[in-house]
């Protein structure tokens, strides 16, 4: 989890159980390290519009943007309580925060045009801006589209746009300034622990691009917490992931 320096601009991309406290407390931690040392650039897998709204929200004096927000994220698995305060966490205690959001626009019934009001309201549909939006929007409809008749093409066809919206965003820092960046997302997109879309999953696409630029943990195997036991006078380390109901 260290800063490696002096070797150019470094990607570090963590993989997530989404809304597990645990790992959300192990994240906040990460990004604070980095924060401390520059870092202000945090991918997220949101849509673009959403993490746009998001950097509203930083720079607003109440929460009433953060509210609708998850008001359109309701039951989806990011859509928690956990999920909130750690964004709240976030815009606490580091508030130069700027999130890139990434993924397709799922919310393209909701979210998506909220924000093009948004943007027409304040004269910027002539952008470059609102064409991105509009371009999320796209993206989240003919993903839901694709999915109702095979999800395995619709998975791909998210992990490709996921690609490129994230390639998008990183080449406009570098044309800016360079920086080194930090990414949250489901570990299904960062080490593809199950394989379930080993042949074209995000970071791997990113590795061909990006090299040894990038770097991938997966935070779903770390322990919770790391105990010393007393088992018939000898001394054992015990490390405790959770618990699993199986019945």
């Amino acid at each position: 989890n260290n800063v490696k320096t002096g070797t150019g601009v470094q990607i570090y991309l963590y993989g997530e159980e989404h809304s597990k406290q645990s790992i959300l407390d192990k994240e906040l931690s990460i990004w604070g390290e980095y924060y401390e040392k520059g870092m202000r650039d945090l991918f997220v897998e949101f849509p673009y519009t959403d993490a746009q709204f998001l950097n509203l929200w930083m720079q607003a004096d109440d929460d009433e943007l953060l509210d609708l927000q998850f008001k359109d994220w309701k039951g989806t698995e990011g859509g928690t309580e956990v999920e909130k305060n750690f964004l709240k966490q976030i815009k606490e205690q580091y508030p130069e925060t700027v999130f890139h959001g990434t993924d397709v626009g799922h919310t393209w019934r909701s979210t998506g045009p909220r924000y093009l009001k948004y943007l027409k309201s304040t004269g910027q549909m002539d952008t470059e801006e609102y064409q991105r939006a509009l371009l999320n929007i796209q993206q989240g409809k003919r993903y839901e589209r694709i999915r109702q008749t095979n999800e395995e093409a619709a998975e791909q066809y998210r992990e490709d746009r996921m690609v490129e919206n994230f390639q998008r965003s990183y080449q406009e820092l570098e044309e800016t300034y360079r920086t080194d960046i930090m990414g949250i997302y489901g570990n299904a997109h960062v080490t593809n622990p199950d394989q379930t879309l080993a042949a074209y999953y995000m970071a791997k696409q990113l590795k061909e691009s990006y090299g040894e630029k990038l770097h991938t943990a997966d935070l779903t195997q770390e322990p919770q917490r790391i105990d010393t036991l007393e088992v018939s006078g000898k001394t054992y380390t015990a490390f405790y992931y959770g618990e699993q109901d199986i019945s």
